[in-house]
């Protein structure tokens, strides 16, 4: 077994599937594959275990229709299309979330909204409950979140 110092902050991955645990918060190193596209920070994604070379953990926007369940993940910083990069799945992050909302409201990825974290039922935690809410907000914005780190269910309309 090999051990590395990484701060995933200033540090690019050159593999993907390394597991970090910094300050309370667990990292992934992906590689964005697929998306087309850079991975904006503070957007939810979904991590695709695959089984390539090199490519093992994926880097995918959120579905709209999946029939198996998700690993919501956060970028730490931009992740260029083609590149690797590190996402967050545990922990207190920046996150972009959809409206107003209230400190403790439980979060979820709507597939009619599938760049935002949105507010569930404050009171409910629900299989597609992937994050609480740490801040308040009146209006979209990026806020504070705590993500659970856990699957998630298939996701909503």
């Amino acid at each position: 077994m090999q051990f590395r110092l990484v701060d995933v902050y200033t540090s690019i991955p050159t593999e993907a599937g390394l597991m970090v645990c910094q300050e309370g918060k667990n990292f992934v190193s992906i590689f964005n594959d697929g998306l087309g596209a850079t991975a904006t920070a503070n957007v939810p994604y979904n991590i695709s275990y695959l089984n390539t070379a090199l490519k093992h953990v994926d880097l995918e926007a959120v579905p709209l229709l999946k029939s198996a369940s998700l690993q919501i993940a956060v970028p730490a910083a931009d992740i260029a299309d083609g590149a690797f990069g590190w996402v967050q799945v545990y922990g207190e992050c920046e996150a972009d979330i959809a409206g107003a909302g209230t400190a403790g409201d439980y979060l979820e990825v709507l597939s009619s909204a599938a760049t935002v974290f949105t507010t569930e039922d404050a009171a409910t935690i629900t299989i597609n409950s992937c994050a609480v809410l740490l801040d308040t907000t009146t209006a979209a914005a990026t806020a504070t979140i705590f993500l659970f780190g856990k699957q998630v269910g298939t996701v909503s309309a």
